[in-house]
């Protein structure tokens, strides 16, 4: 696991609190993970409103008019500088309009999130290089883009279908689940020095209505090894119900009790 530093810029008073901020670097993550970035990364991401996007998009593509997004790669040909101090490839910058991105979402029929969700994955892939200037190459960033969504649990259309009524707040639950685990690791010795964890799954109970409980789970890895394992299950409110840690030792399976 690699990596990334994401430098967030807010130019726009809208849509921007912390679990925004998660989502987009989790999508940029995603994409990271599946184009197997052999690197450390780090990026800029600027929220700005139409009139900022509109001079942007007029003084580098010399098209006079807003857009969604903008991308400015500053790699070539697979090749990065590292920036010294914190020893990352540079991918490049993103800048999103929330002003439009607000409009889309509602043109489509979806949440604010979404949309800034595939602005971010689009983005991505143009600073790894890929384009869509013929049908073959759009195709194909299409499945990326597809790829990286669904890894994500984010897909075309997606519905609110549990008790916290977004299916964004998965990703938060991602990242609580996450800080959890390592909580509980430190409590029982186990440094971060040594480990790194990386998020599995949500589930949602669909045998019951309304959705009593959603759980999540994560593995631990030193190195390249997986070596342990945490789930968890969550009331509707977002309280924990119930977890376990279990670190691997061999054969030999540890059942560290809460």
């Amino acid at each position: 696991m690699h990596k990334l530093i994401v430098r967030f810029t807010n130019e726009q008073e809208r849509y921007i609190d912390d679990e925004m901020r998660f989502i987009v670097k989790s999508c940029a993550a995603q994409v990271l993970t599946d184009e197997k970035f052999p690197h450390d990364a780090e990026l800029s991401v600027t929220f700005t409103t139409d009139r900022k996007i509109h001079k942007l998009n007029r003084v580098h593509r010399n098209v006079d008019r807003p857009t969604d997004v903008l991308s400015f790669p500053l790699g070539e040909n697979g090749e990065y500088d590292i920036i010294p101090d914190t020893d990352t490839a540079e991918l490049g910058d993103i800048v999103i309009s929330m002003d439009t991105a607000a409009r889309q979402a509602q043109e489509y029929g979806h949440s604010i999130e979404r949309e800034v969700a595939f602005l971010t994955v689009h983005s991505m892939l143009h600073l790894l290089g890929y384009d869509h200037i013929d049908p073959d190459e759009e195709r194909e960033m299409h499945e990326k883009e597809d790829k990286a969504l669904s890894a994500l649990g984010i897909t075309r259309g997606i519905s609110p279908v549990w008790a916290v009524e977004d299916i964004f707040s998965r990703l938060s639950l991602r990242k609580r689940t996450m800080d959890h685990a390592a909580e509980l690791m430190a409590e029982n010795g186990v440094t971060d020095a040594e480990y790194s964890i990386s998020h599995i799954a949500c589930e949602i109970s669909e045998d019951c209505k309304p959705y009593e409980w959603y759980s999540a789970e994560c593995v631990i890895h030193r190195g390249d090894e997986i070596v342990g394992g945490y789930t968890v299950r969550y009331d509707t409110k977002g309280e924990v119900i119930d977890d376990e840690l279990l670190m691997m030792d061999g054969e030999d399976i540890e059942d560290i009790d809460l």
